[in-house]
């Protein structure tokens, strides 16, 4: 198989390249319509602890920063 395609890359080296950019120029079209979700809200599981840590945040206006206390 690997052979097949080793041969027809160097008989017609052009034709590939060719291919390759045609291909490359067909995913870049897509790339306007790619939207990027940077809300960390979207990314937490749905669950109990996740609502009444975000409640927290809410009320007391914390920053995202951990805080660990040690007693």
């Amino acid at each position: 198989m690997l052979d097949q395609l080793g041969r027809i890359i160097e008989k017609r080296p052009w034709l590939v390249i060719f291919i390759i950019v045609l291909i490359t120029i067909g995913f870049s079209l897509f790339i306007p319509s790619l939207e990027f979700k940077i809300n960390f809200e979207d990314f937490v599981p749905d669950n109990e602890q996740v609502k009444a840590n975000s409640r927290i945040s809410e009320y007391f206006w914390m920053s995202q920063q951990t805080v660990i206390l040690f007693i």
